[in-house]
């Protein structure tokens, strides 16, 4: 049987009939078939525990702990610093007379006299601010005042005056902040309090002489 067009109704129709047999064959045999299993990964070993994590973490790596026991070593090796010296706490004009009835300002001929017998004026620079300090500077710039049997420390009047007048000796002593208010920029005097000092010029010694 065939239509207008020519076509057999027929071989059509047995033909889209087997195809909708196979493609119903097919649907039933996909669901049929059961699912692929599932694939599961086992691991190959044991991992590390909690602990091994931990303190794989915190270990300090073995490069690290030598180049601390070497730098622990190095510095126990170094060599202490200097000291540094003191830095100077007050400093001050002094002058050593040399007899101990002395009660004037020396006049200019004798200050190069005294001076060339280790006696006049210095400078002194104290590194400490007690009396025991003071009397220790002392004693160091003018060690000819050691056997006079003691000394006392006198400054000039004020204004012009050249009449020299005792500073009094506190109980403590005259330690660098009293001498600072007794003296203020006057010059401190120092004398001799049982014996005259002998004005000799100072030898030099071969080191001391400049050729």
């Amino acid at each position: 049987m065939q239509d207008e067009d020519g076509i057999d109704v027929e071989e059509t129709r047995r033909l889209l009939l087997r195809a909708a047999r196979r493609l119903q064959g097919l649907t039933n045999s996909t669901l049929a078939s059961p699912p692929p299993p599932a694939v599961q990964l086992q691991p190959s070993g044991a991992g590390p525990s909690r602990r091994e994590v931990r303190n794989s973490l915190f270990r300090p790596s073995p490069s690290a702990s030598y180049s601390y026991s070497r730098s622990a070593r190095s510095s126990s090796r170094r060599p202490p610093p200097p000291k540094k010296a003191k830095p100077s706490v007050w400093s001050h004009d002094f002058f050593c007379l040399a007899h101990r009835d002395d009660d004037l300002v020396p006049a200019p001929a004798n200050r190069i006299e005294l001076f060339n017998a280790g006696l006049g004026q210095r400078t002194i620079k104290f590194s400490g601010t007690s009396s025991k300090t003071v009397h220790d500077e002392i004693l160091n710039i003018f060690p000819k005042i050691k056997p006079a049997g003691g000394y006392e420390l006198l400054r000039s009047r004020a204004g012009k005056s050249k009449e020299l007048m005792i500073i009094p000796c506190p109980p403590r002593g005259h330690d660098v902040e009293y001498l600072k208010n007794a003296a203020l920029s006057a010059k401190i005097y120092i004398r001799p309090l049982q014996c005259d000092i002998a004005v000799e010029p100072e030898v030099c010694s071969n080191s001391d002489e400049v050729s």
